[in-house]
């Protein structure tokens, strides 16, 4: 059993610790010479940490308008995919409609009435679009759908047109439903908010504002436009052969018109997603100019990193001698 003294386990702890310590540092070298950035911040900003601080300080400010670009862009393009499909739907259904209102048979009315009932259904789904948990045509009331259920507003609509003889009377009474202070907005048929979202902050110098609702005039005549041909053959109604096609030709027309309506409002929302990419880019190109400044500011010079690991692989190598020659000198003390 070797015995020590007091100075042979001061000694051995010595050692110890300066092994420890300098495997600490060769470590932090070999991380460094990896990563090419220093491991410890004060190393390289001498405790200064003013310039890091602005840079880190910018990069979260980025953050913080990059998620609400990302929303607001993930929100304009449901709303744009939404129009997009109405407008879609609407203008093959107007076509179909001034076809039927020039030579439809009793079938065809038939035929284009169904489309029609379906085509109303989808309208509506698509205004209840939803993005992220947050309905888009809702203005403030993100938490509700804005539209009432179809079959409920085409069952209303049946019996407001009821006794109804002439498409000119049909029309009326169903544009009226839509227009300011009818059904739509008394019964409710929208159910969303009069007041727009407020504006989305995408940059430190832009926001958009995606103002679009159920309850604006485009989608209330183009709801009117689609109710008037799902009316043609309705029961409800006593209409002439001659008054079904003059009602497919009233539908068609309006649909016609509110398809340039839905144009402009698209190219609109095409305007807020096109200042959305461009926040987007300008934030990118600043991200890379900071992230390019904090690497500078952290960089680890390769060359002095490499000239360091030589110096600490020497020392840990002598310490490894001077520990073997100490623990001989202290075995032939005893024999």
């Amino acid at each position: 059993m070797a015995i020590q003294s007091l100075g042979d386990l001061a000694t051995s702890t010595l050692f110890r610790s300066q092994n420890a310590s300098l495997k600490a540092e060769m470590e932090t070298l070999v991380q460094e010479l990896a990563s090419g950035q220093v491991a410890i911040r004060d190393t390289a900003l001498g405790g200064s940490y003013r310039a890091i601080s602005g840079i880190e300080s910018s990069l979260t400010r980025l953050d913080a308008f990059d998620l609400a670009a990302t929303e607001a862009e993930g929100f304009a393009s449901a709303v744009q995919t939404a129009l997009g499909d109405i407008q879609e739907t609407t203008q093959d259904l107007s076509i179909d409609l001034l076809s039927a209102g020039t030579s439809a048979t009793p079938a065809q009315a038939q035929a284009v009435s169904i489309a029609a009932a379906q085509d109303f259904e989808a309208i509506v789904s698509r205004m209840n679009t939803n993005y992220a948990g947050r309905f888009v045509f809702g203005g403030v009331s993100t938490d509700t759908p804005p539209l009432s259920d179809a079959s409920e507003m085409l069952e209303a609509l049946e019996i407001a047109v009821s006794g109804e003889t002439t498409a000119a009377g049909v029309a009326s009474v169903v544009e009226a439903s839509f227009a300011t202070g009818g059904a739509f907005e008394t019964t409710p048929y929208y159910q969303g908010s009069s007041q727009a979202l407020a504006p989305m902050s995408v940059a430190s110098d832009r926001s958009v504002s995606i103002e679009t609702t159920a309850a604006d005039e485009e989608i209330r005549d183009t709801l009117a436009g689609v109710a008037l041909a799902v009316l043609i053959v309705s029961p409800a109604l006593s209409l002439s052969s001659d008054e079904q096609k003059s009602l497919a030709n009233l539908a068609g027309e309006k649909l016609l018109n509110t398809n340039e309506d839905l144009l402009l409002t698209r190219s609109e929302i095409g305007a807020i997603q096109e200042t959305i990419e461009d926040a987007q880019s300008e934030s990118q190109s600043e991200r890379s100019a900071l992230d390019l400044a904090l690497a500078e500011l952290l960089t680890a010079d390769p060359y002095d990193r490499a000239t360091q690991l030589q110096q600490v692989e020497s020392q840990i190598e002598m310490l490894y001698a001077l520990t073997v020659r100490t623990a001989n000198l202290s075995l032939s003390n005893y024999l």
